[in-house]
């Protein structure tokens, strides 16, 4: 049966190809051929849409994946900061000279680098020798509390 039609479709494409001005739907022979071309289409379009959908589910689902290690690795990198403060407040408040000189120098740094915010500067120098150098690098006034920053 398929086989006959597709024998029947090939016929009306080379008669269509030899008369392209005739009026097709004079024959109800014609309306069925194109009939078979839409619905061929239909079955194509279909089976697109179908990829399509399946396409959008992988990159949905990869898309969460990488969302999930996305977030993982921002948790990591402030654990990372965390310490990081952590260390410079003991280098500032342990350290020698040199040492505390070092380290104003990197946090300044990582201020410029916007990996630290004046909150993070705050609890890094409040109470140390270089409190006052820090302080007036990222503009905070020495009476200002860690709660009158967040205003």
């Amino acid at each position: 049966m398929n086989r006959k039609i597709y024998e029947l479709y090939d016929k009306y494409k080379e008669k269509e190809k030899n008369n392209p001005n005739e009026y097709y739907f004079n024959n109800p022979q014609n309306i069925f051929y194109k009939n078979y071309e839409y619905a061929k289409s239909y079955k194509y379009l279909e089976k697109e849409n179908e990829n399509i959908q399946k396409e959008v589910k992988y990159l949905r689902i990869k898309n969460q994946k990488l969302e999930h290690e996305n977030n993982n690795l921002v948790s990591y990198i402030r654990t990372i900061l965390k310490a990081i403060k952590h260390f410079f407040r003991e280098l500032l408040q342990i350290g020698n000279d040199k040492v505390k000189e070092a380290t104003t120098s990197e946090i300044k740094d990582y201020y410029d680098n916007k990996d630290f915010d004046k909150d993070d500067v705050y609890d890094i120098a409040i109470d140390t020798t270089k409190e006052e150098e820090l302080f007036d690098y990222v503009d905070i006034d020495n009476y200002y509390s860690k709660g009158d920053l967040e205003l």
